[in-house]
């Protein structure tokens, strides 16, 4: 058989057919502050965003018609759907939102609804006294007239029979036997009833912190249940069981009517909203936590994909994955994006920049906020405010020397010593700060204006760079060559730490984000996606396989087996793909080899990755390597610790002679991975080479 002249294993761009990206689970978020449900729909009223609906359980949300607005309440009977709103008073849709016009009442704050009879009552607050109190609705809530009740804001209300409940802000609760005409208070309450429910013939209310208080004679008398300490924000029911959402600690369940109550798995998180359809249970709330759901009675909860987020920064560490959102603050997945967690919830208007992390410590910057600065000691799953001095934008944070640096908005750089408890402006002559990077001892900053700068002395001193018109966003490193991704003007690089710099491709693209691993480098890019090269940017491929159209990717990480995206844009949230699709085998040689060969792994000494070349030459056919015409042998590369123990194989299959180069991730083979010497070894036959390596972490 003659044999080609180019050999090859899996080629590295061959991956549109069979390899792609995919979304991980999240993050999501979204403020929701109500839930109702008519037929097999779901809805969810927003703050800032309308109303929307599920049409499958949760799986997928559209924004209905009802599109702009803070929606407060929801109240669902047959066809009609109340929407209550923050301050222009109630809609109505009667075809599950693809339309909806205004009722009578369009010029308060509605805070919740209920139902008696033929009679539809609406409680109301009012940024003044006037108009507190509860309306009344006789024709399924189109015209509203104000009850007698007319002069306390109204928290919840609940129907039983012809009794009206209503709980009030700070003074109990109030019964009307008589349809809302008249009002007495209930004796023994005066705390902020929050919800209230009527199920199996009895009421609950939320009676402040002091947890679920009961009524068993429609409302007259009250009675208190297990759950005595906790702050209640609403309820729901699924059969026999009743369900409460409360303030930072989840979701509690009732299976005896009630009277008593257990913490389900839903924790730590505080739940306004309530409601449950086809054997599923919804817990949504503020603080742009978006909508869970459970299956299983409130064993397990997933996070609905409410709302998808613009990803701003993503870091990888030790035991998890931490990225940084434009809107909703922090979230921490340590299941490979299976379940992001928010950790960090942001208030309204601030942005997360940029995020870093070493050893078990997580930092990240922000914009438009009090604290410019929030630290994590544990992988990102509790943070705290670190002392930067308020009203200051950080752009980029680095850590590199046993220093962090934040880079400001018009402030200069900013340096830590003690992991972020103190903090010191160590420099002006760089004021607009975009970016930083170390390399070995040498730190760089990009400036809005003045491109790089570099310094050698741990951020004292700068000195500006040959690349000085343009806006450097991102950095990478392979071996001696330092890349940087700039807005508009695509990728420069340097092999002498700034000194020079030339273009590496990608011209008159941004490029937000820039991520080395071994010999190849991603590039993500405004409107345009994600490239790769493996030549040093001599030539770029697109690699956007399951990503959409015109994707904006702002930032990387790797972790495991996965090159994890954080996008922003048209495509939202984080994706991943296995990097072993793309980066696994190449072509590397159109000569046909002639001996076997084992080169030294690039670099050596290494962190996180290594390249590792070899070549199997042509077989005689007296040789044990051969396999006929195929002229195919079985050939193993494997990785050994000092002692002996194999970590990792490599390569374990026939290969038909070839130039070949394989990755080795000690993070995704060995399950400790520790810096030290290893060994790796090539056997094809009677053909057996080994050599060394050092990780350095």
């Amino acid at each position: 058989m003659k044999l080609l002249n180019l050999f090859f294993t899996i080629s590295l761009f061959a991956t549109s057919t069979f390899g792609q990206w995919v979304k991980t689970n999240g993050p999501y978020g979204g403020d929701v502050f109500a839930l109702a449900t008519i037929g097999n729909n779901v809805f969810a009223g927003t703050w800032n965003s309308g109303l929307h609906i599920s049409t499958n359980n949760g799986l997928s949300w559209a924004q209905t018609s009802f599109s702009v607005g803070d929606v407060r309440a929801l109240f669902a009977d047959g066809n009609n759907l109340l929407i209550g709103t923050y301050s222009t008073g109630i809609f109505k849709t009667t075809d599950n939102g693809a339309s909806y016009y205004p009722t009578s009442l369009n010029d308060k704050i509605i805070t919740c609804f209920a139902k008696s009879g033929s009679y539809f009552f609406a409680g109301t607050g009012s940024a003044t006294p006037i108009g507190f109190g509860i309306y009344v609705s006789s024709d399924a809530g189109e015209n509203w007239t104000q009850t007698s009740f007319n002069n306390k804001p109204i928290a919840s209300l609940a129907a039983i029979g012809s009794n009206i409940i209503a709980g009030t802000a700070l003074e109990g609760l109030y019964l009307s036997t008589d349809f809302g005409v008249t009002w007495t208070q209930v004796p023994s309450t005066s705390a902020t009833i929050y919800a209230q429910t009527a199920f199996n013939n009895n009421v609950f209310a939320a009676n402040y912190n002091s947890g679920i208080i009961m009524s068993t004679d429609n409302g007259i008398n009250w009675i208190p249940t297990s759950l005595t300490n906790k702050s209640i924000r609403s309820f729901t029911t699924l059969g026999t069981d009743l369900y409460a959402g409360s303030w930072l600690n989840g979701v509690y369940k009732s299976t005896d009517g009630g009277y008593n109550w257990v913490q389900t798995n839903m924790k730590n998180r505080t739940i306004d909203a309530m409601t449950s359809l086809n054997q599923i249970i919804y817990a949504a709330g503020q603080k742009r936590m978006g909508i869970f759901i459970s299956s299983n009675g409130g064993v397990n909860w997933t996070h609905s994909p409410f709302k998808e987020l613009q990803i701003s920064s993503i870091t990888a560490t030790d035991s998890s994955l931490v990225c940084g959102t434009y809107t909703n603050g922090l979230y921490t997945s340590t299941d490979e994006g299976i379940f992001w967690n928010q950790t960090f919830a942001n208030v309204p208007g601030e942005q997360v920049n940029s995020i870093c992390s070493y050893s078990n410590y997580v930092f990240a910057g922000l914009s438009n906020s009090g604290c410019p600065i929030m630290g994590s000691t544990n992988y990102g799953n509790v943070w705290s405010i670190c002392a930067l001095t308020y009203g200051r934008d950080v752009n980029a944070i680095h850590y590199t020397s046993n220093y962090v640096y934040a880079g400001t908005d018009g402030y200069g750089l900013y340096r830590s010593s003690n992991n972020g408890a103190n903090w010191f402006q160590i420099s002006t002559t760089i004021q607009d700060v975009i970016s930083l990077y170390s390399e070995g001892t040498i730190l760089f900053a990009g400036t809005y204006t003045q491109g790089v700068y570099k310094s050698t002395d741990d951020g004292v001193n700068w000195t500006q760079t040959s690349l000085n018109n343009t806006q450097p966003l991102s950095y990478a490193l392979i071996g001696n060559t330092l890349f940087t991704g700039t807005m508009d003007s695509g990728v420069y690089k340097t092999t002498n730490q700034g000194l020079n710099w030339t273009n590496a491709g990608m011209e008159g693209k941004s490029v937000y984000a820039l991520q080395s691993y071994g010999y190849a480098l991603f590039a993500g890019t405004s409107n345009y996606g994600i490239f790769i090269s493996t030549d040093e940017g001599a030539n770029w491929n697109q690699i956007n396989q399951g990503l959409g159209n015109n994707p904006t990717v702002t930032s990387f990480a790797i972790k495991g087996n996965y090159i994890y995206a954080a996008l922003a844009g048209q495509t939202l949230s984080v994706w991943k793909r296995d990097i072993s699709e793309i980066t696994g085998m190449d072509a590397i040689s159109e000569k046909v080899p002639t001996e076997f060969k084992l080169e030294q792994n690039y670099p050596n000494p290494f962190n996180p990755v290594t390249t590792i070349k070899y070549t199997i030459p042509t077989p005689p056919s007296s040789s044990p390597l051969a396999k006929g015409r195929n002229e195919v042998g079985f050939v193993t590369l494997k990785v050994y610790d000092v002692l002996g123990k194999e970590v990792a194989t490599l390569v374990n299959e026939e290969k038909p002679a070839g130039n070949y180069e394989v990755m080795f991730n000690p993070e995704s083979s060995i399950r400790y991975p520790a810096s030290g010497i290893y060994f790796y070894q090539l056997k094809a036959g009677d053909y057996l080479e080994t050599k060394k390596m050092i990780l350095m972490k």
